[in-house]
């Protein structure tokens, strides 16, 4: 129950109270955490950046954009904008926090590009407007091999990650289009057949990932992991039972059981959350989490007597 000592105020959907603590971190605009600790007198009518706002600390009162309402509250200097001189330093510590917390998060939602296990050659240098007369060099030929390598890579990995179907690599008019692109520039490419996609270039690109995962492995012995499960269904109808390890530093894939044709009672799923906990490591396992199917519920009691140290 609020009481009157408490002024509440919304930006972005965030409540606050006088201190200038966040009431609801879950509701922070993560893109502009810092509405949360002033009270918005005005918004704007046409839809620009500008608000009204006063400050909860100086009482100040100001029209402008949310980079001024950053720059005044962390006292940074040359923004156009005087600083808070009125506010406590715990309280500059918490907005720092969070604003490094909510900066955090904008990254880990932004779309990351998982790097290639081949790399193209690179570009001759010198002038590349003349053209060149005679074979090609040696050392031209290694450039070609390179991107064409590549370029295998890159036609897979849209294979893999789009969960088309490795006979789409059979269709003519795909084959054609690649040929007829690549005439001028890679003479005499063919993009990867099906067998090559299923087989050494499927090794190739789980090996690299598998390198990339590594690094978020590392941290698992001292940061600990929650291994979340869920069942769900595909196209096919088949019951499928996914596994992700989360950490501090990501969250992780682990696997998709296939449960079809199975009667998923509390033994089974124990069984099954016991393979990743063994494959993770039960020393790194913090907790687990699933939904409150009264199956889960028992796997959980089954595991919790079993590992000592996971809730």
């Amino acid at each position: 129950m609020a009481t009157s000592s408490n002024a509440s105020a919304t930006a972005g959907g965030a409540s606050t109270n006088a201190s200038g603590s966040t009431g609801s971190a879950s509701t922070v605009d993560i893109k502009a955490p810092l509405w949360a600790y002033v009270n918005i007198l005005e918004k704007p009518k046409t839809g620009g950046g500008n608000v009204l706002w006063k400050c909860k600390y100086c009482s100040m009162e100001k029209f402008t954009s949310y980079t001024r309402v950053e720059a005044h509250l962390l006292q940074k200097s040359g923004r156009g904008i005087i600083k808070c001189d009125k506010m406590p330093y715990e309280v500059l510590c918490e907005m720092k926090r969070e604003v490094k917390r909510c900066e955090e998060l904008v990254q880990r939602g932004k779309a990351r590009t998982v790097s290639m296990p081949t790399a193209p050659a690179p570009a001759p240098s010198g002038n590349t407007s003349k053209k060149k007369r005679g074979p090609a060099s040696a050392l031209e030929k290694a450039w070609a091999l390179e991107d064409r390598k590549h370029l295998d890579a890159l036609i897979v990995r849209s294979i893999y990650s789009g969960g088309v179907s490795f006979n789409f690599l059979r269709n003519p008019y795909f084959r054609e289009a690649f040929s007829f692109a690549c005439s001028r520039t890679m003479p005499g490419y063919t993009p990867p057949g099906f067998n090559r996609a299923r087989e050494g270039l499927l090794v190739q690109e789980r090996r690299h990932i598998e390198t990339l995962m590594e690094s978020t492995k590392s941290t698992w012995a001292e940061k600990g992991v929650t291994i979340c499960c869920d069942g769900w269904s595909d196209l096919q109808r088949r019951p499928i039972i996914n596994f992700v390890a989360i950490s501090e530093k990501a969250p992780m894939f682990l696997r998709a059981d296939n449960c079809q044709g199975e009667i998923k009672t509390k033994e089974y799923i124990a069984e099954k959350l016991r393979s990743v906990i063994e494959e993770v490591g039960r020393q790194n396992v913090v907790q687990i989490i699933t939904d409150n199917a009264s199956n889960c519920k028992g796997a959980g009691l089954i595991l919790e007597a079993e590992y000592g140290n996971i809730f």
